[in-house]
């Protein structure tokens, strides 16, 4: 989880990531971390990103494979911040709306990008657009 900061104090969010020793991100030279950071992750995501919103719905059933920016942008939701306030009672209803995502959504995620040959890919991908640029 991470909490927010500044503009978003009193806001927390989760990201997902996978970490695998030699597709990570950072130098392949250096040392494996002991314990990685989600930075140190070769793939991450938000885990609000995973929700269904009405438009979001609305362009997945039309929407198989997206390709460009546009098609990525109907069908991915707005990052979101869970809010956190002294009240308990809406604190757990922020958190069971993360535990329901989660187990709906983030674990179907983490599964299907853990995969090696998957991370093999995206790190290929990944070094070849860094030495193109």
């Amino acid at each position: 989880m991470q909490s927010g900061v500044r503009a978003i104090e009193g806001r927390l969010t989760v990201n997902l990531a996978i970490f695998h020793p030699v597709y990570r991100q950072g130098e392949a030279a250096s040392p494996v971390p002991e314990r990685p950071k989600e930075y140190d992750c070769l793939l991450r995501a938000r885990l609000s990103t995973l929700r269904d919103t009405p438009i979001t719905k609305f362009f997945r059933s039309r929407i198989a494979k997206p390709s460009g920016l546009l098609g990525w942008w109907l069908i991915t939701p707005a990052d979101y911040w869970w809010q956190l306030s002294d009240d308990e009672a809406k604190v757990q209803d922020e958190l069971k709306r993360i535990e329901v995502l989660l187990v709906d959504r983030g674990l179907d995620w983490l599964a299907l990008n853990c995969d090696e040959a998957g991370l093999k890919e995206a790190y290929e991908n990944i070094t070849c657009r860094k030495a193109q640029s």
